[in-house]
């Protein structure tokens, strides 16, 4: 009885440690993607195109910024000032976090 209640236990220890980040990610994509849509949506209107241009497009528009975003970032995480943010935030927040 007592190995059928640790295999449970950690069963779901294991679910919420595997959940819990995979839930985080999701709602910050989540978030990004409604960032970029209005503002692919703003772009759009500044050119005159929202008569002409389908939901997709937008939605493809918005994917592009966040791309274009994360590939800003990566260009910043390689210059010197960008590594000394990276390892301070890994050491001062990340390092918190028992599984990190």
């Amino acid at each position: 009885m007592q190995a059928i209640k640790t295999f449970v236990k950690s069963t779901l220890v294991g679910g919420l440690l595997f959940l819990v980040p995979l839930m985080l990610l999701l709602m910050l994509l989540g978030k990004a993607m409604g960032l970029a849509s209005k503002l692919a949506h703003a772009l759009a209107n500044g050119l005159h195109l929202v008569d002409s241009i389908s939901v997709t497009l937008l939605t493809v528009l918005a994917i592009a910024i966040i791309v274009f975003v994360c590939f800003v970032a990566g260009l910043i995480a390689l210059t010197r000032p960008g590594a000394k943010l990276a390892k301070w935030f890994e050491h001062s927040m990340l390092g918190a976090m028992p599984q990190y």
